[in-house]
């Protein structure tokens, strides 16, 4: 436990005393800038990220073909989450460069295995939970506090059922990514100093849903717990549903940009935006705490855990559904 203490530590150091500096250079010569904010914590945070992750794999458990996939694809992710934040791509133009990042995670064998599907749906299922989570969590980012709290939350989610597991990478990029997530809200709780930008949302979300892929998280016979990683991921699934449904109800088209995300609803009710970001905080925890409902019980006793925050969320959706927005 140590290893990880002082890799938590470390991690949350460098990322702490970098950042000022990168921040004062972004500032200085307007390099990714979004209204006067600096746009450097997401880039930052990946490159301690997989650089940290590296060196600390190679003096343990050492980098598997599929470590080294997720952070080469990763990077690519990076790199046109880059572009985006430079210069704002069409919504096809995304969709096309996120295809490329995930061909190449599953390309290094990055990939869901789940029993009867075979090989080809297994690879669709691949690409579509990739792209899903990684989009996901790029809508979660609309308000100061909010993406990095779900991130902190989700992250120590995949290193707690890891280590249980016996996962020991992931474990270890787990402890890095929310050691690197922990740096960056000390500048991004509201008010926020340094924003993630397009780089760091999408380049969350894509590893977020790259680790979920390497846990095994049940034996054949409890397969209510292969639903176990979507709870963990939760809030930004139920948040990206939230959504589509609430804008396909107002004849929206569900991928243009718009000022109905559940978030901002909470902002039209008067929430301040520490209190909205403390609000996603906790709904993030009881995500985690079904997840290990789901993942540690029996069938039955998950079928009900799964049962129960389906209806709260849906009860919830009429209820934020209701309050009025402005286009």
């Amino acid at each position: 436990m140590n290893f990880y203490l002082w890799l938590i530590f470390i991690s949350f150091a460098v990322y702490c005393f970098l950042l000022p500096l990168f921040r004062k250079i972004s500032l200085k010569h307007g390099i990714l800038l979004k209204d006067k904010v600096s746009l450097v914590g997401g880039p930052l945070l990946a490159v301690i990220f997989i650089t940290v992750g590296f060196f600390a794999l190679l003096a343990s458990a050492g980098v598997s073909p599929q470590i080294l996939g997720i952070f080469g694809a990763s990077l690519i992710m990076l790199v046109f989450g880059i572009l985006d934040d430079c210069r704002e791509l069409s919504v096809a133009g995304k969709f096309l460069l996120q295809i490329v990042a995930c061909s190449a995670l599953i390309i290094f064998g990055v990939r869901t295995r789940i029993v009867g599907l075979g090989e080809p749906l297994n690879i669709l299922v691949t690409l579509l939970w990739t792209l899903g989570i990684t989009n996901a969590f790029n809508h979660l980012d609309v308000m100061d506090g909010v993406a990095g709290v779900s991130g902190a939350v989700i992250a120590s989610a995949f290193f707690v059922i890891s280590l249980v597991n016996g996962n020991i990478p992931v474990a270890i990029l787990s402890a890095c990514l929310f050691a690197v997530i922990s740096g960056f809200l000390v500048f991004n709780f509201p008010p926020a100093r340094v924003y993630l930008g397009n780089a760091g949302s999408h380049f969350l979300g894509f590893v977020f849903a790259s680790l979920a892929m390497l846990i095994s998280y049940a034996p054949l016979e409890r397969k209510v717990a292969l639903l176990t990683p979507i709870l963990i991921l939760g809030f930004p699934v139920y948040d990206t549903l939230f959504l589509i449904l609430a804008r396909l109800v107002r004849n929206k088209v569900p991928f243009r940009k718009s000022n109905d995300h559940l978030v901002l609803r909470l902002m039209f009710l008067g929430w301040g935006k520490r209190k909205i970001a403390l609000v996603i905080l906790f709904w993030n925890f009881i995500f985690f705490c079904f997840a290990l409902i789901v993942g540690y019980s029996s069938n039955l006793l998950g079928a009900a855990a799964v049962c129960f925050i389906v209806l709260a969320s849906l009860i919830t959706t009429k209820q934020i559904g209701k309050i009025a927005v402005n286009d």
